[in-house]
């Protein structure tokens, strides 16, 4: 056959069977368009996920303390110290900062409002360099606040607003848990973290 019958025989195929063409025409839009869409979600998932992994730091490292209680007249062994990180970065080529974090859940108070169940993270200086952070109002505390014992803190965007409203933080004395330990606000956060 000649490719000129054969156009013919298919073009009176499809104008003889119109609804079955429509719909095999349909099936193949259909089938494709999902492969694109399938294609295009599993791209913009990839993204995401390497957005939040990125956002952590491709570069940083954990470690954490395996701390355990034993029980009575046993004594846990082990364990990291502050001590360690400060070796870590004094004695590790290519170490850029060490930051050593202590979570709690606490309460914050100040003035009137009381706020229960804030997670309170306590972190030594190099914690915006090593997270790539910035502060939005104020500063971060330093190796001179740490050294000096002063009780400073940098407040979460969202306790800021929630305990000072529009005012600004920097300078407040919010307290955290009961008895009352005030600590004088030294910065807030941005909304990003």
């Amino acid at each position: 056959m000649r490719p000129v019958e054969v156009l013919r025989i298919a073009w009176e195929a499809v104008r003889k069977n119109k609804i079955r063409s429509l719909l095999t025409m349909l099936g193949i839009i259909i089938g494709v368009a999902a492969v694109i869409i399938m294609i295009a979600i599993s791209a913009g998932t990839e993204a995401t996920i390497s957005d939040q992994i990125t956002s952590l730091g491709s570069n940083l490292i954990f470690v954490s303390a395996n701390f355990t209680r034993m029980g009575p007249g046993v004594s846990s062994s082990g364990g990291l110290i502050y001590d360690d990180a400060t070796a870590i970065a004094e004695k590790i080529s290519g170490v850029k900062g060490v930051v050593v974090e202590q979570d709690a859940t606490e309460t914050v108070k100040a003035g009137d409002i009381s706020l229960d169940s804030i997670s309170v993270s306590g972190a030594s200086p190099d914690f915006l360099t090593v997270r790539d952070l910035t502060v939005a109002s104020g500063r971060f505390f330093t190796s001179e606040d740490v050294t000096n014992k002063k009780k400073v803190a940098v407040l979460g965007y969202k306790l800021a607003q929630e305990l000072f409203g529009t005012t600004d933080p920097v300078g407040q004395l919010p307290g955290l848990q009961y008895p009352l330990d005030r600590h004088r606000c030294v910065g807030r956060k941005g909304d990003g973290w």
